[in-house]
């Protein structure tokens, strides 16, 4: 009888330390990956951090890239017409900031930045050089080009006669018809000839 009561106590001996060490390495386990998930979720927050930092960082200092397009828009004030106008972007411009933009560009505002495109503006007193006037000229139709103060130049005297005209039309080319745009100039020619 002893031996049978030894030996069932060597095995709820074994049984109950099995069973505290499989409690110890479980609940360690828990803790261990309590701690790890602590530290990745640390470690996230920093990369977090780092990546809004370097962000702003660079939205500050966005610069100006060498293939931007660069664009110049003017405003006139008489004819209330705004220009618009693709210039190749000079090479002084490239990898300055927006602060530095507008010191070189004074006069200007600058109405966009970015690194792929730059557009400035830009208040001129006058009128747009996409004004015109057709008048007679020795028999002709002529194109008078208004410039920013106004005054008309003649820019080109055409083939079509004023002797084939309507009166009505006769009396809109003795008062100048003033037209707006190449485009509307090209299509009243048309209508002329």
């Amino acid at each position: 009888m002893r031996k049978s009561f030894l030996y069932t106590l060597i095995i709820c001996s074994i049984f109950t330390v099995g069973m505290y060490i499989g409690y110890k390495l479980y609940t360690g386990d828990e803790q261990e990956q309590e701690q790890e998930s602590t530290t990745y979720s640390n470690k996230e927050e920093q990369n977090t951090l780092k990546h809004e930092s370097i962000t702003s960082v660079s939205s500050e200092e966005e610069k100006i890239s060498p293939n931007a397009n660069f664009i110049l828009k003017k405003h006139y004030t008489k004819c209330n017409h705004t220009t618009k106008e693709f210039v190749e972007l000079p090479q002084e411009l490239v990898n300055l900031s927006q602060k530095e933009l507008q010191q070189q560009y004074s006069q200007w505002t600058i109405e966009s930045f970015g690194t792929h495109e730059i557009i400035l503006i830009k208040e001129q007193d006058g009128y747009c050089n996409e004004h015109f006037v057709l008048r007679p000229n020795n028999g002709h139709i002529a194109i008078y080009s208004v410039l920013e103060n106004g005054e008309e130049v003649e820019i080109e005297t055409t083939d079509i006669s004023t002797m084939y005209l309507t009166e009505t039309d006769m009396l809109r080319i003795n008062e100048g018809i003033k037209i707006y745009g190449k485009e509307d100039l090209n299509s009243a020619l048309e209508d002329f000839e």
